[in-house]
C-alpha cells in the first residue's frame, strides 16, 4: 500500500512535468528544458523506488509469506529475496520456541476423583515449513499462531491428560515422565494437521489445591500407619516364633531362666552399671537369693 501511494505520488508528478514540458512555452516560444528533466528525474526516483522496495530478506531458520492486497503469494525461503514492490512479508520462524505454562501461566486442572491444582510445563514446538501458508492463512501473524493456537491447545492437552490421574498419582515422582508424554503425544496429534510440530514436552511440578493437598496428606498417613501395623505384625509373628522355638529347646523352663539369670548377675559390673536394684531375685521363689544390697 505505501508502495502504491509513493509510486503513484511520483507517477503523477512526472507526468504533470512532462505535459507541462510539452505545453509551456518560455518567452521565446520554446518548450521549458526544466520540466523535461524534472519528469526525467521523477521517472528515475520511481525506478529506484520500485527497486528498492522489490528486495527484501528473510532471516535464517524463518520462511516468508508473501501477500499482495490481503492475499497470499507464495512462501519464501531464507535469503535475499525479489518480490513484488506492492506486496508485504511477514517472516514465521521456523526454529524451536519454549511456551512457558508457568507462574501465572500455569495451567489449572482437576483431577479424577475430584480436586483440583496446577500443572507448570514449558512445551518445545516449532513451525512445519511446508505448513506456513495454513497458518498464515488461519491466524495470519507468528504472534497469533503461538498465543491463539500453541498456548491454547498446549493447556487443553494438560488439562486433558491429568483429569486421568488422581492427586496422588500425579503427585507420584515416577509418573510425571509419562504424564510428560502422554501430554507430547495428545499435543501432537490435536496440531498436526495445522503444520506444527511438538519437540518435547517438560513437566517441571504439580501443584494440589488445599482440598486435595490435605486429602492426600490424610492418605499418607493412613499408608504410614498401615506399614507400621504390618511391621508391628510381623515383629509380634517373630517374636511368637522365637518363644515356640525357645520353649521346644527348653530354654524357657524355669531352671534355664534362672541359670540365665545366675551368669546375668555373676557378670554385673557395679562400677559401670551400678548395684543391682534392692529386692532384685531370679525367678522369685526360684531364685537362690535376693538382693538386699546392704
Amino acid at each position: 500500500m505505501v508502495y502504491l501511494v509513493i509510486a503513484g505520488l511520483l507517477l503523477l508528478a512526472a507526468v504533470a512535468a512532462f505535459v507541462a514540458y510539452k505545453g509551456v512555452k518560455d518567452f521565446d516560444g520554446d518548450p521549458i528544458p526544466g520540466l523535461k528533466w524534472a519528469s526525467v528525474g521523477l521517472v528515475t526516483v520511481l525506478v529506484i523506488v520500485s527497486v528498492g522496495m522489490s528486495i527484501t530478506t528473510v532471516g535464517a531458520r524463518s520462511v516468508g509469506i508473501q501477500t499482495a492486497f490481503g492475499k497470499y503469494s507464495a512462501t519464501l525461503s531464507n535469503g535475499l529475496q525479489f518480490v513484488a514492490p506492492w506486496s508485504n512479508v511477514e517472516e514465521f520462524s521456523t526454529q524451536v520456541q519454549y511456551l512457558d505454562l508457568d507462574g501465572q501461566e500455569a495451567v489449572p486442572v482437576t483431577f479424577k476423583g475430584g480436586g483440583g491444582g496446577g500443572v507448570n510445563a514449558t512445551p518445545r514446538w516449532r513451525i512445519d515449513a511446508d505448513g506456513a501458508e495454513e497458518l498464515w492463512k488461519k491466524y495470519r501473524t507468528f504472534e497469533s499462531v503461538k498465543t491463539k493456537l500453541v498456548n491454547s491447545a498446549a493447556k487443553d492437552s494438560v488439562r486433558v491428560v491429568l483429569s486421568q490421574y488422581t492427586p496422588n498419582e500425579a503427585r507420584a515422582g515416577e509418573n510425571l515422565r509419562k504424564i510428560a508424554d502422554q501430554i507430547q503425544d495428545d499435543l501432537a496429534e490435536s496440531l498436526a494437521d495445522d503444520g506444527v510440530i511438538i519437540d518435547s514436552i517438560s513437566v517441571k511440578g504439580i501443584s494440589l489445591d488445599q482440598r486435595s493437598q490435605e486429602s492426600l496428606d490424610k492418605i499418607v498417613t493412613a499408608n504410614n500407619n498401615i506399614e507400621r501395623a504390618k511391621a508391628e505384625r510381623e515383629r509380634a509373628r517373630i517374636d511368637g516364633e522365637t518363644a515356640k522355638i525357645r520353649k521346644a529347646e527348653g530354654s524357657l523352663t524355669p531352671e534355664a531362666l534362672t541359670r540365665y539369670c545366675l551368669e546375668v548377675v555373676n557378670n554385673w559390673n557395679v562400677d559401670r552399671n551400678g548395684s543391682m536394684p534392692a529386692g532384685f531375685t531370679c525367678l522369685g521363689v526360684a531364685a537362690p537369693f535376693t538382693v538386699t544390697n546392704k
